[in-house]
């Protein structure tokens, strides 16, 4: 599964939909933790010139797909190639801390 969130290019001031699929730390040593690593996978190259526009993007592959939307937004310069590794809980929210152990 997929997950959505927004990326803001703060050059440009546009709003590009980036979505993370699952990427495990090197030999899975996340497994036994809350929250699983995830990486971006891929972001829609032209953006929208405004958040609403790219949030319904989000919204509607996410619904299509079966994917789930974090509403998490991401900063970005607007140069080179965004690549963002985060940690998600099992809500699909954002976390920066992989949290505790699962019980």
């Amino acid at each position: 599964m997929l997950i959505g969130a927004m990326l803001h290019n703060t050059k440009l001031d546009r709003y590009h939909p980036i979505f993370f699929r699952p990427a495990p730390m090197p030999g899975n040593g996340d497994a036994d933790l809350a929250a699983q690593r995830y990486r971006s996978h891929g972001h829609h190259t032209d953006g929208f010139e405004s958040l609403d526009e790219a949030t319904k993007y989000v919204e509607e592959a996410c619904e299509k797909n079966g994917w789930s939307n974090s509403g998490a937004m991401y900063g970005w310069d607007g140069e080179d190639i965004p690549a963002i590794t985060a940690w998600f809980g099992p809500s699909a929210k954002q976390h920066d801390d992989p949290g505790t152990p699962k019980p």
